[in-house]
């Protein structure tokens, strides 16, 4: 059985955009990292400088950073589906 994955659109996206509900959307998947936001290394104004933002920024800034492999799997974990084209 096959799972369709879920669409966001730009709009839906720009909605999710606090420390309370914060979307991050890093190589057109989109995560909600809301629970992880206070853990994040780095802080969470990290995170929610770019949350509910679809620029090509939030990606650069996520490989720019070098997450290990560890922290790539982690954020799997929040995938809940792409940007709609």
């Amino acid at each position: 059985m096959s799972t369709e994955t879920k669409k966001f659109s730009a709009e839906e996206i720009a909605k999710h955009n606090s420390m309370e509900d914060l979307w991050l959307v890093i190589a057109g998947k989109v995560y909600d990292v809301t629970k992880f936001a206070a853990e994040h290394p780095g802080g969470p104004e990290l995170l929610s400088d770019h949350a509910g933002s679809v620029d090509e920024e939030v990606t650069e800034d996520y490989e720019n950073a070098e997450h290990s492999t560890l922290a790539q799997k982690q954020l799997e974990e929040y995938f809940i589906g792409e940007l709609e084209n």
